[in-house]
């Protein structure tokens, strides 16, 4: 399995919850929550790398052009600089890194959107578990109650009428 699948994989059975198991899903909801936003923070850093690794590249290659400019390639204009370092093939590798490396934390965003949505899911579900949404339905109880109130008040007035 890739490393993006088994990622997948993983955060399909972190958001997933047990409406039946409501106090483990609760207690084990902060290192979940822990684990996602500890991968998003290292993305974040990997990113972050990755740019540099780009701006260093860069500088280092238009110094090089600057450097070893000669009149076989034209006038010396900045465009014609950014169109040299545009195809450069070592500034297209890191950029397709850095591009990757943005992709892994915007996805890694959304994983922790996520986590705070189902947070505020277990939250509805508790409260809903408190409310007795789930318990087993109660007309029969109320049934019997109108019933046993009706045959009270039959046999209170059978004793107020004279016979």
């Amino acid at each position: 399995m890739k490393e993006n699948e088994n990622t997948d994989h993983i955060f399909s059975n972190d958001i997933q919850i047990n409406r039946f198991k409501l106090d483990e899903e609760c207690t084990n909801h902060s290192n979940k929550y822990y684990y996602w936003s500890e991968k998003l923070a290292k993305a974040k850093n990997k990113l972050a790398e990755e740019e540099d690794a780009l701006d260093l590249i860069q500088s280092q290659e238009e110094l090089e052009v600057r450097k070893n400019w000669n009149d076989a390639n034209g006038k010396q204009t900045e465009g014609s600089i950014k169109a040299l370092l545009v195809s450069n093939k070592e500034i297209r590798k890191q950029v397709v890194k850095t591009i990757q490396a943005k992709n892994e934390v915007n996805i890694l965003q959304a994983s922790v959107g996520a986590m705070d949505h189902r947070k505020a899911m277990l939250d509805n579900l508790v409260t809903l578990f408190i409310r007795n949404f789930y318990s087993s339905p109660t007309a029969k109880n109320d049934i019997s109650d109108q019933t046993g109130r009706e045959v009270k008040e039959r046999l209170n007035k059978s004793r107020k009428e004279p016979k």
